[in-house]
């Protein structure tokens, strides 16, 4: 699989009453588990916890945990197919830190993998199934 460069990567910050950020989330089309964890590991002094096992799956909904400074941030994907990561504290909450991880997804150029691809194909490929089936009346 060939592999394209992206320059940026769009956020969707979420803010607690205060206007503070507590959480980002990032559209997982084209980015794999395994591509949001690389991305965490080249963050200065994170430190992964917990990532996903072989080919970079994971049956837990919450499939990486790591450390940046003294807290402990996931990433978490609910009911395991949402479109986007979530990623945030642990213990839900703003911290300095967290600015600097969603500083590193926004600005981060990176090559998406194959897991990307390969959901990207997959999606691709139901939607052209679904639309046939809409045109020969199914």
């Amino acid at each position: 699989f060939g592999r394209a460069v992206v320059n940026s990567m769009k956020l969707h910050q979420l803010y607690d009453e205060a206007g503070h950020l507590y959480a980002f989330e990032v559209n997982n089309l084209m980015l794999s588990r395994t591509d949001a964890v690389n991305i965490v590991n080249s963050i200065p002094g994170a430190r992964i916890i917990r990532k996903p096992g072989f080919c970079g799956y994971s049956f837990d909904d919450e499939f990486c945990e790591f450390k940046l400074g003294d807290k402990t941030f996931v990433i978490y994907e609910p009911w395991g197919d949402s479109s986007r990561f979530w990623i945030g504290q642990k213990q839900p909450g703003w911290c300095p830190e967290l600015d600097k991880i969603a500083g590193c997804f926004q600005t981060k150029s990176f090559p998406y993998g194959a897991g990307g691809t390969v959901r990207l194909l997959v999606v691709s490929t139901i939607f052209l199934l679904a639309l046939m089936a809409m045109i020969s009346g199914f």
